[in-house]
């Protein structure tokens, strides 16, 4: 494997304040997940990292065990990293199924409650005014049973019990006011 600069290997979850630093002065993060034993922390960590590019409409790309997560615009990664003799297979291009969205695109801020398709379970938004561009993708539990916020990817990933079908579109699966988070993009959007 070439020599790759700026490649983190954080060993715990609580290693996310760290990159989450890191990740908002260069665009880009390049985190290696080998040294988690925890394999359900590892992927809450890469979750909430997807949740936050999706919300900064980027792109994700893995090689084993690391993965790249960008918000770079216009700009060529490979060139940029000097990864050009790694061969990358992309993971997920956001801009597929979640293209630009975010809680502000539906229009919902901190504390609306949004609810989980066959579930009773109650969940507040926790991130965002409402305005596009100022969303994110972040839910607490409404009853507080958990302190925190949750990526929506990584909440959804949890209540089908850690698997997401391919193709899947979260968004339908979310909703506010018995409409599904999906439909009111849309609406929002003019489609």
């Amino acid at each position: 494997m070439p020599e790759i600069e700026n490649l983190f290997t954080p060993n715990s979850y609580g290693d996310i304040e760290m990159l989450l630093e890191k990740y908002n002065e260069n665009k880009y993060l390049l985190v290696s997940f080998e040294n988690f034993t925890d394999q359900v922390e590892a992927q809450k960590l890469k979750d909430f990292l997807l949740g936050m590019t999706y919300a900064k409409q980027g792109i994700a790309y893995q090689y084993g065990n690391i993965v790249l997560f960008s918000y770079l615009k216009d700009v060529d990664i490979d060139d940029t990293l000097n990864l050009s003799s790694f061969t990358w297979r992309e993971v997920n291009k956001f801009v597929d199924i979640h293209e630009k969205m975010d809680f502000g695109t539906v229009g919902i801020k901190i504390g609306d409650k949004v609810s989980f398709k066959d579930s009773d379970i109650g969940f507040l938004v926790a991130s965002g005014n409402g305005t596009p561009g100022n969303g994110g993708t972040m839910v607490s539990y409404e009853d507080r049973r958990e302190i925190g916020g949750f990526s929506l990817l990584y909440m959804t990933r949890r209540l089908l019990g850690g698997i997401i079908p391919e193709k899947t579109d979260i968004f339908e699966l979310w909703t506010y006011k018995d409409e599904t988070l999906r439909s009111i993009h849309n609406r929002n959007m003019g489609k």
